[in-house]
């Protein structure tokens, strides 16, 4: 789905933002080796949990991703590299890709704990 941030909206005939989001990423490196000032090496590892809120309409969260990256880094002087070993992200919360059951169909627990009519 294909979103544009200045859209013309039908109903009251105007232009304006179709949405806004405010993102928010945290983040941690960790480095931990051995070496002097000029010459160092070890491994790393990093994380970062990132945030989307809507801010424009509803308030509200839009998407929480996590990422992360474990690996062996050299310093030498000026010079750094980072050699990744492991990596990978993944999406823990998608408000717009999350299936949406009707509200006339009543779960398995409600089911069990509605009354029955025995008259």
């Amino acid at each position: 789905m294909q979103r544009h941030l200045f859209a013309y909206n039908n109903e009251d005939n105007t232009y304006g933002f179709d949405y806004l989001d405010l993102k928010i990423d945290l983040g941690v490196d960790l480095e931990a080796g051995i070496g002097v000032n000029c010459l160092s090496a070890g491994i790393y590892g990093s994380a970062e949990l990132g945030f989307s809120i809507d801010i424009w309409k509803t308030f509200e969260m839009r998407t929480v991703e996590l990422s992360g990256e474990v690996g062996l880094y050299v310093k030498l002087l000026f010079y750094s590299e980072k050699f990744p070993i492991v990596s990978g992200s993944t999406t823990i919360y998608d408000r717009d890709a999350k299936i949406k059951k009707p509200k006339h169909i009543p779960s398995l627990l409600q089911r069990h704990m509605m009354p029955t009519n025995t008259t």
